[in-house]
Parts: C-alpha cells; structure tokens; sequence
C-alpha cells in the first residue's frame, strides 16, 4: 500500500520530547509524594487522623498566601488526596508476614504485603493445601465510617457478590481476573478477594505510565482494543451471582489506571513486536460496597465505561494524568493532544463523549479497527493484523467446527471411561463446615424424593446423625433462617416432575448410570443433578455364624452372578441346590422402596420379559400385618429393615433360604445378613464391603463379632466397579428466576462437614475425608437395627 508521505501532518519534535519528559517527570515526582504521604500519615495515632484533611487545606490555603513560594508547592501538589475512607482504611494496620485466612475453598498463606492498588491493600500468598501461588486483595471497613451493623451487612453482601460466572455455566476467558475464593473475616472489618496464579499482581497501567511516559499511539491502540473486546462480553452476557442472582449484562463502573493491569513485556524483542495483555479487575459491584453509608449512591453504565476508558486512552497518550496544578487533565485543552496520531485523537474524543459518542463498546471496537494506520509506523499492516488476530479465528471457526465436534467426542468419551474406571471424580469447591455455605437464600422450601427411597431416608429418619434429630432437623439448627418442608411422591421419576413443575424447589434422588440408561437420561434440559454422594443395591442372604458350616455364603462361595440372580427372582430357581448350594428352599423378598426396585430391574434384570416376570411374582399387598410372609408367594415385599429380620428368622426357625435386596446405606451396620459379591457377565465379582487392609470380606468374616474389622469398600463404589452402584444426587431447576435453594442445598451436602456425617450414616462421601475419624468404618450406634 502507498501512501502519499506529503500529507502527513507536520510533527514538533521539540515540543514532544518536552512533553514526554515533562510527563516522566511529574510521573515520578507524583509517585513518590502519594508513597510518602502514605506512609507519613501511618505516623500519626489513629484518634487524631481526622484532623489531617482540615490540616492539609489550610497549610496550602497559608502556602498559597505567598507569591515566593507559591510556584513550588504548585509544581509538587500533583496528586489530590485520597477519599477520607480510603485514608482511614489504609491507616489500619496490615497482616503480619505468613499470617493465614481461611476461605471456603482453602486455607490461604499470606507471605507478605505486595502493595496497595485503589482501595485496599494486595498481599502475595499461597494455597496451604496445594502450595500454589495466588494473591489476596483486602479491602477495610474503618470503624470511623461504618458503624457495626453497618459492618455486618457489607460482610453479608460481599459474600452474595464476591464471583462471576456466565449464567450458562461455559468458562469465560475475558480477561477479567475472576476471584477463587470469597472471604469474609469473621473478628475484624475487613474481607478478602483470592485471585490464582499472579496475574492480580502484574502492573497497573498507573505504574507502567510511571515508568515510561507518553505510550506509542500504537500500543495505545493495542490496549483500547483489548479493552474493548473485554467491555463488549461484560457489557452483553449474563452473569451469575453466588447469590444465583442473573445479571443481564455488567457495567464495570471502576475503570481507571489502577484497574487495568498488564502483563510483563519482553524487552529483548522491538518495541512493535512486544505482545501484551490488558486484564481488568476491582469491579464496581465489589468497591461499591467498601463506600461508606455517608456517599452519594453511585450509578454505573455501559456509557460511563466508555467514556472512563477515553479518558485512560488520552492520559496514555499525554503521558500523565494530572496537569502541574495537581487537576486531572482536561480533554477539551488542545495543548494536551500530541499530534502523533489525529485519527486516533479523534477515535478517543468519541470515547469520552468530546464529539459523538459511540453506542456501545462493539460499535467503539469495529471503529477502532477501521481506523487507518497510525503515520510514522511501517507501511506493512502487522500491527492490525495483531489487533484483529482474534477476530480473525472468529471467522475461520467453520473450518474447524467438524474436527472440533469429532474431538469434544473422543474427549468426553474418554473421560467418561476414565471417572468410571478409576474412579477420579473432582468436586470442587471443598467448604468445610454447612454454617460455611455462601448466600444460602433464608425462608421456607419445599423438597421431595420417593417414597422410602434413599433419600428420604436420609433426610426423615431420626438418630442418625443425632439422637432425637433427623438430618433434616441437624442442618435446619446450622442454618436458623432455613425451614425445609419434604413432600413424598411415589416414585423418584414423579418426584423430578414435581421439581420440573415448580412444586417443590429440589429433589433428592438417585441417579442410574448404566451404560442402558445414560445418568441423567430422565431429566429435561431444565434440571441440573449435583452429586452429594454414592450408595448402591446390596442383595444379601441369612447369615448365621453359629450355623455357618451349613449357611448359605459359605456354600455360595460368598457370591453371584447377574445370570443366577435373574434366575432366581423370575421364578427359574426354587431350591438352592440347582445353583451349588444347600438342600434349602428359596423364598425371595424385595423392598419397599420403588427407587432401589428400579435400579435392581435397569441394572440386573434388564430385559423387559424377564422385568415383566419379576413383576407377576410380587406379593404386594401392602396392608399386610407387619412381618407377614405368604410362603405361597414366590417374592414378598418388605420394609428393609422388617426384611432383615425375617431373612434370618426364615432360616434359623423355618429351614428357608432367604434372599433380598435393598439399599446398601440401610443394610450396612447390621449382622443378620451376608452381602454377597456380583458377578456381571465375564467381570471379577466385587465385593462392597472390604476388611481394614483393603481385600473383600469373605463368609469366614463374622458381621457380629467382628463389627470395626469391616468397612464399605468406597473405591469399588465410586468407580462403579461395584455393579450395583450409584451416586445420590440433589436435583435443582437450571431456571434462574427460580429459588438456587437447591444448588445451595448441594454445596450444604457436599461440605467436609456434611460428607463426614453421610458417612456415619453409610454412604460413600465424593471424596476421601480429611478427618480419620470421619472415615465411614462401621458406625452402628446411631443406626436402626434389625
């Protein structure tokens, strides 16, 4: 491209290197003093630092009395103060050196004070847990502009507001420094944003404008562009709340020199060719609350950030932010413009509002782009090429949408098989304790499960947890202002519809993930399954050790098939003999819980003719008197427990062998039957209780002696090795108008706390306990026995 060099505008050369150097100056000049002052006023008792401001003003009224001196306490008064707040904050004392904090993901290490940016202070630390570097930024509720309450409810809205995520779940890349952790301190006023990795401690551009002056129009170009790009996502997408509040597009409403930081340059490469990214941080909706109740509420717009980054633009430009009478500089004063770039002039003119303003920030950022090259640049076009370099992935991402879709494939599928086979589910975030749980909406819910299932034995069966106390009731007393109210449906599938009407607010239920029925298959598009733990279907015989020689897991070998157990519960088998086992005739019970009856006919059954079978076999009078067995009806349903005794008396008493299946949470604990190993097709049996060394139990193990020798095997569990298993799970609209009740009440059960607790009660937690105690060994004193 040629261009014609005659109207290129003629430069002062003099004037701009004057100009430059006058703006590293005063730069320099500027930082100090704002350093010093700080520091100075950490001099002075806290009691008195009020008077400083009345102090400051009539020492420069005084100064500017005298015309000899006049002209030097102007070249140096380049910065105003700082807010009283943000003084008073910054004069509280700050964090020893390797102090620590804890949030709710983790406990945070906290090496030593870095320095302060806009209103707080920001520390370099490190994750204990993991030992990986992160950065804290503290903000301070001064006690001389909140009052306690009013300290309370900041606290509070922090920890409603302290995230972003988009609203439909897809990780974001914005360039938007995103906290990992919220942090609340419960003794003194102030709370605590944890940000990963250092990109929270790159430079500001306040400290990079330091440092070297006017910028070159083209990087300058380079960082509106970045900033655009950011502004144009924030400003359309919808972003979640850790309160489960939407927002329909975000303002920024805090930008500035000091909220926009950049990454390290490499100074061994031309300056054209030094790539560099612009992040942004310290939102509005996060500072805002630090502003005490005494300030002018403030209102933020997608135009007001564009107007702030204009004035960013032009103080880049002109090289300072302040003219030598300590004002911020004014756009509108010619003299300020260098005339290195007219069209870029021009471009940030509109940013402000100077001339017509631009609609949005897609309009300001297609402007950008159109602009033409910068004079005095080589007449190649590298440096738009770079600006427009993601625009241009944009508009080649068809060529890549076939191989993309064919990889998303191989890799979710090899993922799959990797979490079922190994077992390496993560859950994150890892909170301690359930009084813990951020923005747990206070009030009155609704939740269900089916009838006897898992979950609503979970939640309603007393002395679990705590003598007297259901679960229910133990985290209803952990979280005062909670009120849980259950409705029971008949069926898990009829308690999801009613979540999916809007009827009741969550569900818990099981989740059935065989490969024939895909986890998650009965729920629509507007649910979302969050595991909280595993249980599984356990059949089990009598076992009798005093009659062990003869009993049937010692003739069993201990173990099943899939193909024995199909027999057996459509008819095939009527005496144990046929299958290697005494000269015992067998009488089948099934439960009462529709859940567990599902599970057994999707997972061992599976054949319709065979499930059809099964069915017709069932005595399923439920008005029987408790513990009736009809011996002339080939399977007898039973509550579990009623199951476990009659299993055993069916033997001792009546030479029968017995035979049934329920959930694993209920029948663990107990002594009167034997858990049997599954074979499915050509795969190793697997056992789900294990000895402390970690081998299976075998029929020589004696369950009522030997109790605290055994445990549930919770890696055959999780992995799904065991074939019977499944995880539990809260089921919860992804309707965001509706309560996140449920996603709340999932992030309640999946805290360490609560994990230790559905352990005692026989579950399998997500993940392994930190606490040994907590480890789900046979903890029978609190469970119903048989």
């Amino acid at each position: 491209m040629v261009r014609n060099k005659s109207r290129r505008p003629k430069r002062d050369i003099g004037k701009e290197i004057a100009q430059r150097e006058r703006g590293r100056l005063l730069s320099r000049v500027s930082f100090f003093r704002s350093m010093a002052g700080a520091r100075l006023l950490m001099l002075v008792p806290a009691r008195f630092r009020w008077l400083v401001p009345y102090l400051q003003e009539a020492t420069l009224d005084s100064v500017r009395g005298g015309e000899d001196v006049a002209e030097e306490v102007v070249e140096v008064e380049i910065v105003p103060e700082l807010r009283p707040e943000v003084r008073d904050a910054l004069a509280m004392p700050a964090l020893a050196d390797r102090s620590e904090i804890v949030g709710l993901r983790s406990r945070y290490r906290l090496d030593y004070l870095y320095g302060i940016r806009g209103k707080g202070r920001l520390y370099r630390g490190t994750d204990v847990a993991s030992e990986r570097p992160v950065a804290v930024y503290e903000y301070l509720l001064p006690p001389q502009h909140f009052s306690p309450q009013e300290t309370r409810d900041r606290k509070e809205l922090f920890m409603l507001r302290g995230g972003l995520r988009l609203a439909d779940g897809r990780p974001h890349n914005l360039r938007l420094i995103q906290p990992w952790d919220t942090i609340s301190d419960q003794k003194e006023p102030r709370c605590y944003l944890v940000s990963q990795g250092g990109i929270d401690l790159h430079p500001s551009l306040r400290q990079y404008l330091d440092e070297r002056g006017p910028l070159p129009p083209y990087q300058v170009r380079q960082i509106l562009y970045q900033v655009l790009q950011t502004l144009e996502s924030l400003h359309g997408q919808k972003f979640a709340l850790p309160s489960g509040q939407v927002q329909a597009g975000l303002a920024h409403g805090n930008l500035s020199l000091d909220s926009l930081l950049i990454s390290p340059l490499d100074p061994s490469l031309p300056p054209q060719d030094r790539q560099f990214f612009i992040y942004l941080c310290d939102l509005a909706i996060w500072d805002d609350l630090f502003l005490p109740p005494t300030h002018s509420p403030l209102t933020h717009t997608p135009a007001k950030d564009l107007a702030a980054l204009g004035y960013i633009g032009f103080w880049l430009l002109a090289g300072r932010s302040f003219d030598r009478n300590g004002k911020p500089l004014n756009p509108r004063d010619d003299e300020h413009w260098l005339p290195r770039d007219p069209s870029l002039n021009r471009f940030v003119r509109r940013l402000i509002g100077i001339d017509a303003a631009f609609e949005s920030a897609a309009v300001a950022r297609r402007a950008l782009r159109s602009l033409p090259v910068e004079p005095g640049l080589p007449d190649d076009d590298s440096e738009t090429e770079n600006l427009d370099e993601e625009d241009a992935r944009r508009r080649g991402w068809w060529k890549w949408l076939l191989l993309g879709l064919l990889l998303a494939v191989l890799a979710g599928g090899l993922t799959w098989w990797l979490l079922r086979r190994l077992g390496r589910t993560q859950i994150e975030p890892v909170v301690c304790c359930i009084d813990q749980v951020a923005a747990v909406p206070n009030g009155e819910f609704d939740y269900t499960a089916a009838q006897r299932s898992t979950g609503e034995y979970l939640m309603r069966q007393p002395n679990l947890v705590a003598r007297g106390r259901s679960f229910e009731e133990e985290i209803e007393s952990r979280r005062d202002r909670l009120s849980l109210d259950y409705r029971s449906e008949r069926t898990g599938e009829r308690a999801i519809e009613r979540v999916e009407r809007g009827d009741s607010d969550f569900a818990i239920a099981a989740l059935d993930l065989d490969p024939a029925a895909p986890e998650q298959a009965e729920l629509s598009n507007e649910l979302k399954a969050s595991r909280v733990a595993y249980d599984g279907i356990t059949v089990f015989v009598a076992f009798s050790y005093a009659r062990r020689q003869q009993s049937l897991p010692r003739r069993l070998n201990g173990q099943l098939s899939f193909e024995q157990l199909r027999q057996i519960f459509t008819g095939q088998i009527d005496n144990w003999r046929e299958l290697g086992g005494p000269d015992l005739p067998v009488k089948v019970y099934v439960p009462r819980d529709r859940e567990a009856i599902r599970i057994f006919e999707q997972r061992v059954l599976r054949d319709e003719a065979e499930i059809a079978a099964f069915r017709s076999l069932w005595d399923s009078d439920v008005d029987a008197p408790e513990g009736f067995v009809n011996f002339a009806t080939p399977i007898t349903q039973l509550e579990t427990f009623t199951m476990l005794r009659t299993v055993i008396r069916n033997f001792e008493d009546d030479e029968v062998g017995a035979i049934g299946f329920a959930s694993l949470s209920k029948v663990f604990g107990q002594c009167s039957a034997y858990p049997l190993a599954l074979r499915d097709g050509r795969q190793p049996p697997s056992q789900a209780l294990a000895n402390r060394d970690g081998s299976p139990i075998t029929p020589r193990v004696d369950l009522c002696n030997d109790k605290g020798s055994y445990r549930l095997d919770v890696d055959e569990i999780r992995s799904g090795r065991y074939p019977l298993a499944y995880p539990l799970a809260v089921i919860h609209p992804f309707d965001n108008s509706r309560s996140p009740i449920g996603g709340k009440f999932a992030a309640i059960l999946q805290t360490e706390e609560s994990q230790g607790l559905l352990a005692k009660i026989g579950l399998v937690p997500l993940r392994p306990l930190k606490s040994p105690s907590a480890t789900p060994l046979v903890e029978t004193d609190n469970l119903p026995q048989p």
